[in-house]
């Protein structure tokens, strides 16, 4: 019997921010709740429900959330490492993995 196929990738955050504002908002305000306001909407209630109960977020803020990780260095640390490392390269420098990670903890902790 052969294995499975694994299923494609799910798309993810799909429905329309404006229809996320304002399914939030009537809930918050007490005016229908969580299961109405994600028909009537056509929202995901999974996505809803994490929305309405992040109680320290705008409502503009909540919805604009970006999927995935944060990033680690600030953008302006992030062209100035790569910025040093194309230079070491350059230089013909040989470059270890220790001494890259050495050098950007270092220029993490300066700040």
């Amino acid at each position: 019997m052969a294995p499975k196929a694994k299923p494609g990738p799910t798309e993810r955050k799909k429905w329309d921010p404006d229809k996320m504002k304002a399914t939030v908002t009537d809930v918050r305000e007490k005016q229908m709740g969580y299961l109405k306001a994600s028909k009537k909407f056509a929202v995901p209630r999974s996505s809803f429900f994490r929305l309405a109960n992040n109680k320290l977020e705008d409502v503009s803020q909540a919805v604009l959330t970006k999927l995935g990780r944060k990033p680690v260095f600030s953008r302006e640390l992030d062209d100035e490492l790569v910025k040093y490392l194309e230079e070491m390269e350059n230089m013909y420098y040989g470059l270890k993995k220790k001494l890259c990670l050495f050098s950007s903890l270092s220029a993490c902790s300066s700040q």
